[in-house]
């Protein structure tokens, strides 16, 4: 059982102790967003980043080009200009 586990969950260990994986997740990425991304680059379009980071993790199978992000982000509202 743990095996299977490790396919659904990732590498991450202490997911195999936890019931609600799916907002241990969404907190750990908040977190890696804030704390290592924003403060260390100061970025202003944080909806852009949100968007990128869940479009990377998605599409994380296929080829991701600029082009590609850019077309997702504008059909979806983003404004990519700056």
């Amino acid at each position: 059982m743990p095996y299977e586990g490790y396919l659904s969950n990732g590498g991450l260990i202490q997911l195999l102790d936890i019931k609600d994986t799916t907002a241990y997740i969404a907190d750990y990425k908040k977190q890696v967003v804030y704390k290592d991304v924003l403060e260390r680059f100061n970025l202003k379009n944080l909806e852009l980043l949100h968007y990128l980071i869940d479009y990377i993790c998605e599409n994380s199978g296929a080829p991701i080009s600029y082009r590609n992000i850019t077309l997702a982000a504008g059909s979806a509202g983003l404004d990519t200009s700056g």
